[in-house]
């Protein structure tokens, strides 16, 4: 609740947390769907953790976000299985943004899911963008404009 007033980060992070995220092994045992692999790889059984961390195409887009913090703005940021699914514990201002990012990209690929679309780097990076944004203009309609530049200024370039 420190990393976004955003609930749709929030309701998706419970769900994670709860093992409440209806994968495709669940789906199949309701006979909802015909398969239990991945929606984007199709190769293994789509586990929570398989959904967001180890599937080839969901890795290629972590990768890409790595890279890219080290590219565009010389932050190295090291991502393992348990960052991702539980984000960063630090009161540090660096792992509020590295948890929001985490938040932002964890939903876009459960968006991706469910709207049977591929993943893409560049929309991924479109909606990052566009989130950061956002998370500007709440905090100076709430005059809490310090709080975006504590928060955020590494990314607003």
């Amino acid at each position: 609740y420190k990393t976004t007033k955003e609930s749709k980060y929030h309701w998706l992070q419970f769900k994670i947390l709860h093992r409440l995220i209806p994968t495709n092994i669940y789906l199949k045992k309701l006979k909802l769907t015909d398969s239990n692999l991945c929606t984007f790889c199709k190769l293994e059984a789509e586990t929570i953790e398989h959904l967001f961390v180890d599937c080839p195409y969901v890795k290629e887009i972590w990768d890409a976000v790595e890279d890219m913090l080290l590219d565009r703005y010389n932050i190295p940021i090291a991502l393992n299985k348990t960052n991702i699914l539980f984000g960063k514990f630090n009161t540090c201002n660096t792992y509020k943004v590295e948890n929001l990012l985490i938040l932002i990209i964890k939903h876009y690929i459960f968006t991706c899911k469910y709207k049977s679309k591929k993943l893409n780097t560049d929309a991924l990076l479109n909606v990052i963008t566009e989130r950061f944004y956002v998370e500007k203009y709440l905090l100076l309609r709430n005059g809490e404009y310090a709080q975006y530049e504590k928060k955020c200024d590494l990314l607003d370039n």
